[in-house]
């Protein structure tokens, strides 16, 4: 018999311990925690979703139904299936990740290379023995043997990309400037473990911004992009904002035969009377960048009507079976079509879908919904949806919910776009906007990064808001064109404010270019640089350590409305930047130091002038 009969109180201390013990088991059992799904890819009955903030959730798509997440990685922003394992992104600590699927649900990492730059998107040849991974701040592409995860080459951009597309013969790759509308077109030759070599066979360019989805339409032979066209001159009254007039939403087709066509053929074929200037020599390219010419043949399709915008489309997918499917990020949608012919049709999901995936049964799509902490299924042929929650989520900071709202198009009259849709990721576009930042229309202004601008006040290029607060509840009024002022809140100006001093500066090229050191003739090079930029007194408006200051100065320059001072914009990262001034006129580092010979006390010579550059470059 069980001493518990005998012994009454040996029994309930038994019992009070157990007790005990549960309780504090349950109370050691984590509330929660954000995992922000980015990206995610079908493999048989399984969907794996790589989470921004450090792991891997495992879905059976059988059921729709969470197996498990594995802590994994520190800043995951992309994923794809290989035969030799999954492949995942981590842009914080500079990796490629080559993980093993287990039968449990679990992953876990069996190899790893070293991607530098950010990395922020990965790109599988069609035999997938090769990846391109696009690094954002390094602008460059870095080539790895997936099976010996091994880099085989590397290639230098003139833009910082983000999208890719693999030609289906494995000859070409087309990557999307991660900002602007620009488009490089790279020739691949070579074997996967043997003899890569990339080079840039032409630049092409479009009017248009924010390239978020990229597709190749099987039927029509086509490369398809989701983007967003800013109309700088059109001025951000409530009117124009209501007609789309101010930022459109749109679908674009290039025919692929114009697209990859060579220098000396679009030359026989005229299509430009005259090419752009060629983009600036970075440090450490490999090859003379090409002049970018224009996209001259594409079919045109605008997401979106008033009072139903469509604000910041993202990911796109054509089904082979010629169904298309994008995602209306800023204002949580899916649009789906059964046939080119047809319209959209929208279908409501999470909040900020991010990520798009095809089942193998070509029937089902998935999407990650990023502030959702979610994961959407969507079937094609009946159009009905089912949500998977990826777990139980804390009560977000004022940070958190400032990060969710900078991303949201609905702060905007009738969704048209988000503070994301003009500074990409809390970078820049590169683009104007005429939206009154001068209290004026009439003199549209380039549009600054938002990266480190929590600490160079004032804000605005007249440096007429003294508090960061005071900007953003001015740009929600007259930008945004909050006319009914329910978005324009206190609460949501702090948590706006909370997330932007959160933003840190965009790293120097240099920097991000981690494996590429300074040369000893590059360090002498930037020192020097540094001497010129004190003595010809570029200190006075841009002061170490956060090269800007608080006043306003008259450099020489007026807008369309004759003001003539400005207060100078932070430099660093400037190497990040692809248009200077508030107008945008200088398009490189090179323009502002040699073609303005901006505020020189005295002429610099070629060699100074380099000099200077390379140091601006480091900042």
């Amino acid at each position: 018999m069980p001493c518990w009969s005998t012994c009454p109180m040996r029994f309930l201390a038994s019992l009070l311990l157990f007790v005990g013990t549960a309780a504090a088991c349950a109370a050691a059992e984590p509330e929660g925690h954000f995992r922000r799904p980015v990206a995610l890819v079908a493999q048989g009955e399984r969907l794996f979703v790589a989470n921004q903030r450090g792991s891997i959730s495992v879905i059976d798509t059988r059921t729709n139904r969470l197996l498990q997440e594995t802590p994994c990685g520190q800043r995951l922003a992309d994923i794809a299936s290989t035969p030799w394992g999954l492949m995942a992104v981590d842009e914080q600590a500079g990796q490629l990740l080559r993980l093993e699927a287990l039968a449990d649900g679990r992953v876990r990492e069996t190899g790893v290379a070293r991607i530098p730059g950010q990395p922020v998107s990965l790109a599988l040849s069609p035999d997938r023995w090769l990846g391109s991974v696009a690094s954002l701040w390094g602008q460059r592409l870095t080539f790895v043997n997936l099976e010996a995860m091994k880099t085989v080459a590397v290639l230098d951009l003139p833009f910082s990309p983000r999208k890719q597309w693999w030609s289906a013969d494995r000859q070409r790759l087309i990557v999307a400037d991660a900002y602007a509308g620009q488009l490089a077109v790279v020739e691949v030759t070579g074997q996967a473990d043997v003899d890569v070599t990339p080079r840039i066979v032409s630049l092409r360019q479009f009017e248009g911004h924010n390239i978020r989805g990229l597709a190749y339409d099987s039927q029509t032979d086509e490369l398809v992009f989701a983007h967003q066209l800013l109309n700088g001159q059109t001025h951000t009254t409530r009117e124009r904002v209501f007609w789309g007039s101010v930022v459109s939403n749109v679908l674009r087709s290039v025919p692929l035969s114009h697209l990859l066509q060579k220098p000396a053929e679009r030359a026989t074929a005229k299509q430009n009377a005259r090419p752009a200037d060629p983009p600036e020599p970075l440090p450490g390219d490999q090859q003379e960048v090409p002049a970018p010419w224009d996209i001259a043949h594409w079919s045109f399709y605008p997401l979106g009507n008033p009072n139903l915008a469509a604000g910041d489309p993202g990911e796109l997918l054509i089904t082979p079976a010629g169904q298309t499917v994008v995602l209306y990020a800023g204002v949580d949608q899916l649009a789906a079509r059964r046939r080119p012919t047809q319209g959209f049709e929208r279908i409501d999901l999470g909040r900020r879908p991010s990520g798009l995936a095809l089942h193998g049964d070509g029937r089902r799509v998935y999407t990650a919904n990023t502030f959702d902490d979610s994961v959407s299924m969507l079937d094609l042929e009946t159009f009905q949806t089912e949500t998977i929650s990826l777990g139980p989520t804390p009560e977000p900071t004022l940070a958190d919910q400032g990060e969710s709202l900078f991303y949201d198009a609905r702060l905007s009259l009738d969704g048209w776009y988000s503070c994301h849709s003009c500074h990409t990721d809390g970078h820049a576009n590169g683009a104007i906007n005429d939206n009154l930042g001068d209290d004026t229309f009439g003199s549209p202004k380039r549009i600054l990064s938002l990266l480190g601008g929590h600490d160079t006040g004032p804000w605005a290029w007249t440096g007429s808001q003294a508090t960061l607060s005071d900007q953003i509840r001015k740009s929600l009024q007259l930008t945004m064109r909050d006319d009914k002022q329910d978005q324009a809140t206190d609460a949501n100006v702090a948590a706006l404010t909370a997330y932007l001093q959160t933003l840190q500066p965009p790293p120097s090229i240099l920097a991000a270019r981690a494996a590429d050191p300074p040369s000893v003739e590059s360090a002498a090079s930037i020192a020097r640089g540094q001497a010129i930029f004190s003595r010809q007194g570029c200190v006075e408006c841009h002061v170490p350590p956060t090269y800007t200051s608080s006043a306003v100065y008259d450099v020489g320059l007026h807008d369309e409305r004759g003001r003539t001072e400005f207060n100078p914009p932070s430099l660093r990262g400037v190497s990040q930047r692809r248009s200077f001034f508030h107008d945008g006129r200088a398009r490189s580092l090179s323009d502002v130091v040699q073609r303005e010979r901006h505020q020189q006390t005295s002429p610099l010579k070629a060699a100074e002038a380099r000099d200077l550059i390379e140091f601006l470059k480091s900042l």
